[in-house]
């Protein structure tokens, strides 16, 4: 009597189990097939309602400060177009130079500079803001012999402002004057004045732009100078030219 194989056999006669499949391939050898567990996707957890109306006010936050910017710009260069805004002129209306030297040995001296300068603003529909104004005295040579500093003042339309600028000058810069002086008694010299200017119309910021100017020549002249003598008040005799700006 023939004893059963233990194995359940298919049609093909080989065994097989409930994880392995046997077919045949057209080439008549045996091919293996795997029935493996699918694998599920991780479950994901549902984002919170408030962590989503969170993140859309953020959105809408940004867009809307991203479109109001871009509508300043816009309305800032139209303005800025329309009105054409000009740079202030400068001019130096008048000096006065007291210059007075003590004795070699006890190595005083006083000396002082005091310029008037006009600030012209040429605009009809802009007003001008001042920063700080850095001011420096230069001789012929472009030797710096003296600084200040100027407050801060604003203009409003085809506004004339005169500024008062005052230079101490100290020991190295009275040589210099000193020795700058002409046979004539006059001094030559310069003023470099170097700040930042804003536009504005009304309430509204149009722009800025940084000052940059220079007046030379300038001259003045001591009513007495006898022999050579530096001592004494040099005046300017008259106005310089417009500066450059």
């Amino acid at each position: 009597m023939a004893m059963s194989s233990p194995h359940k056999s298919g049609s093909s006669g080989y065994p097989y189990s409930n994880s392995l499949h046997r077919a045949a391939s057209s080439s008549g050898y045996p091919v293996l097939f795997y029935n493996n567990p699918s694998i599920s996707a991780a479950t994901t957890v549902p984002a919170s309602p408030s962590s989503v109306l969170q993140s859309a006010f953020l959105c809408r936050l940004f867009t809307a400060a991203a479109i109001s910017l871009f509508l300043c710009s816009l309305i800032a260069l139209l303005v800025f177009l329309i009105v054409h805004p000009k740079f202030p002129t400068l001019r130096v209306d008048s000096a006065e130079l007291e210059l007075e030297l003590g004795l070699a040995e006890s190595n005083s001296s006083s000396t002082r500079l005091s310029l008037t300068i006009l600030f012209t603003n040429p605009n009809s529909k802009m007003s001008l803001s001042y920063s700080a104004i850095d001011a420096f005295i230069f001789n012929g040579s472009g030797r710096d012999v003296a600084s200040t500093r100027l407050a801060p003042f604003t203009q409003s339309k085809h506004e004339v402002t005169r500024v008062t600028a005052e230079f101490l000058v100290g020991q190295d810069g009275t040589f210099v004057i000193q020795n700058s002086v002409s046979n004539n008694g006059s001094f030559k010299f310069g003023i470099k004045l170097f700040s930042s200017v804003k536009f504005s119309s009304g309430v509204l910021r149009v722009g800025h732009r940084d000052l940059d100017a220079a007046c030379y020549p300038l001259e003045v002249e001591f009513l007495d100078h006898n022999n050579g003598t530096r001592n004494g008040t040099a005046f300017m005799v008259s106005p310089s030219d417009w500066c450059s700006v």
